[in-house]
């Protein structure tokens, strides 16, 4: 007998996917009811650019010669799923470039090296998940939760990051130039190392005991953002926007705002003495007493 077994992979679903992208479109399209079953299992996912893989059980499944580039990976679980590319670990990663994986369940997934660029993943969940040297340029992450995601390497460039939890992440030596982190949450995020050039946007960030030290953030948009003790030890913020930010107990140690608009921002319990300040603007200012 063919039929699914509680949390197990489905053998029918496993043979038709076998059949290649054409027959499983079409037999998706006959059982728009039916929520395909991979749970556990191993899959060789090559040549499935363009599969319809919506709602798909992947949990703790392993993908080896992953090609899913433009594929319809919306509400998909991929929880503490193994997704490999060519020759694993050294070769390469897995193509998931332009997917839709809207509101997917990556949590713990393995995504080492892969492909995600220009993907839709929006509202997904990819917590604790290995992102190390993945490339999400241009991708489109907002609203999505990487709370102890290990992003190191990663190339987040031109990406849409709005509302975002980074929660914890580690971004040493990551490329986040030019990209919207409008609202997101960095709270305690490691960026030192990491690319911020090319007036990436932080308005209204969390950065609360973020790590920013040594970066330059020049003419970075700071407005609104929580830098609430945050490690800015060495950091350029030459023409920075900082209106209304809040940098309480923060440790600006060698921090260049020279010409930076300080208007509005809170210096509280701030030790501004090291910072370079030249031709800044403290209109409204709150400073250390």
């Amino acid at each position: 007998m063919c039929g699914e077994l509680h949390g197990m992979a489905n053998a029918e679903h496993i043979e038709i996917i076998k059949q290649g992208v054409y027959l499983w479109n079409r037999w998706r399209a006959v059982h728009p009811q039916k929520k395909p079953n991979f749970s556990g299992s191993t899959i060789n996912a090559n040549y499935l650019s363009g599969v319809n893989l919506a709602s798909a059980n992947f949990r703790e499944a392993t993908l080896v010669e992953t090609n899913l580039a433009g594929a319809n990976l919306q509400h998909v679980i991929l929880e503490r799923a193994r997704i490999y590319g060519y020759f694993p670990p050294d070769g390469i990663g897995p193509n998931l470039s332009r997917a839709n994986l809207s509101q997917a369940n990556l949590r713990g997934a393995v995504l080492f090296k892969a492909s995600l660029r220009i993907a839709n993943l929006a509202d997904a969940d990819l917590r604790e998940a290995n992102l190390h040297d993945a490339d999400l340029s241009g991708a489109d992450l907002s609203g999505a939760n990487f709370a102890g995601a290990n992003m190191g390497q990663a190339k987040l460039a031109g990406a849409n990051l709005q509302g975002v939890d980074f929660t914890g992440v580690d971004f040493q030596g990551a490329d986040l130039s030019a990209s919207d982190l409008t609202g997101a949450n960095l709270s305690g995020a490691n960026l030192q190392g990491a690319n911020l050039s090319d007036g990436v946007v932080l308005t209204g960030a969390n950065l609360a005991r973020a790590n920013l030290s040594g970066l330059n953030l020049t003419g970075a948009s700071l407005a609104k953002a929580d830098l609430t003790g945050a490690l800015l030890i060495d950091t350029l913020l030459i023409e920075a926007n900082l209106a209304d930010a809040v940098l309480h107990w923060a440790n600006v140690s060698g921090a260049n705002f020279i010409l930076a608009n300080l208007s509005g921002a809170d210096f509280q319990h701030t030790n501004l003495l090291e910072a370079r300040l030249a031709g800044a603007d403290f209109s409204r200012a709150k400073l250390p007493e």
